[in-house]
């Protein structure tokens, strides 16, 4: 894989001014997105926006506020929607005769002159890649791959109006119909450069346990065994945007003195400065910004397919470990 250096002159080689585009489904998407622009030398003329900016209400409510639903409270969807060709063909086919009209992102580009659009996962370059299509644009599209493992979503886009991939992982491994006339590029996912000067932990009494940007996963399961076995650890618990999450941990726990609750915060920069360990569901951002840190990662269950490639990675590459109490009372145990 290339080194950091190379990720930063591959960058400052697209042409400019440039978009990054990212999406406010999920805050880790963004945080990737802001920290591929911290590649750009300062005098780059770089914007970076969410494709929610330019989207018609319509699409998204279908695209955001559903898979936020889904992802809350029916996971096993997310499981066929990411195994099953037929939910991202049908949007493909579907666009391919709608041709939907992005006037407010079409206007973004024009007026600001954007040469190269860098797009953070498939869903943003989805949009891009239509925009193109319809207005006969004269912009460059890069998308980049933000999990460790294939995506059905790359498979069913207008790749013919793509120019360049980005993947953490090398063309080998993949498994998503890349045309050969793709540029492609094996490049690290960053993380903010603000977490790789975090300094360690100087004691393992403090940790943090968190769900992504919707407070997802086995949180309360995983507290309680914090809480129960190892009472002496102070736990960091941060429930995103789950309101009745945190509700609920607030009301349960509202007498210990060692439990401390989040709701939705802008970095996890702060509260990892005091510990020493992540527990946490799969997300990519979560884990790039947990290794970038140095700080032990456990993981508990996330979304299907993504996550799961996600945590295999992390296994393998960030020295990661499923949690259990035995896995923690180990780690706890060493020096």
């Amino acid at each position: 894989m290339a080194s950091h250096s190379d990720s930063i002159s591959f960058y400052n080689s697209l042409k400019q001014p440039l978009l990054i585009l990212s999406s406010r489904a999920g805050r880790g998407n963004i945080s990737i997105a802001e920290a591929i622009h911290e590649y750009f030398y300062p005098e780059a003329n770089v914007f970076h926006k969410s494709i929610e900016d330019f989207m018609p209400r319509k699409i998204v409510n279908e695209d955001l506020l559903r898979y936020k639903f889904i992802s809350n409270n029916l996971t096993f969807l997310l499981s066929l929607i990411y195994t099953i060709p037929f939910f991202y063909y049908r949007k493909l086919i579907r666009e391919k005769f709608r041709t939907t009209r992005l006037y407010a992102y079409k206007e973004f580009l024009q007026s600001n002159h954007i040469k190269t659009v860098v797009c953070v996962s498939h869903r943003q370059a989805f949009w891009t890649a239509i925009l193109k299509r319809n207005e006969s644009l004269d912009i460059s599209i890069y998308g980049v791959l933000t999990e460790f493992g294939n995506n059905l979503g790359w498979k069913y886009i207008f790749w013919d109006m793509i120019d360049g991939f980005i993947s953490p992982l090398p063309a080998n491994t993949l498994c998503m119909n890349i045309p050969g006339t793709i540029h492609f590029n094996c490049l690290a996912l960053p993380a903010r450069s603000i977490f790789y000067s975090i300094p360690q932990a100087t004691t393992k009494n403090q940790c943090l346990l968190m769900g992504g940007f919707f407070g997802q996963g086995q949180i309360m399961k995983t507290l309680k065994l914090l809480h129960s076995h190892f009472p002496e650890i102070n736990i960091h618990v941060i429930c995103g945007d789950n309101k009745r999450l945190e509700n609920r941990i607030k009301n349960r726990y509202r007498n210990d003195s060692n439990i401390f609750v989040y709701g939705l915060i802008d970095s996890i920069k702060d509260i990892l400065l005091h510990c020493s360990c992540v527990i946490t569901k799969p997300g990519m951002a979560t884990l790039l910004e947990a290794n970038a840190s140095g700080r032990k990662i456990f993981l508990f269950r996330g979304i299907p397919v993504a996550e799961i490639n996600n945590a295999r990675y992390a296994i393998s590459h960030f020295n990661a470990e499923w949690f259990s109490v035995s896995s923690f009372s180990k780690w706890l145990r060493t020096s």
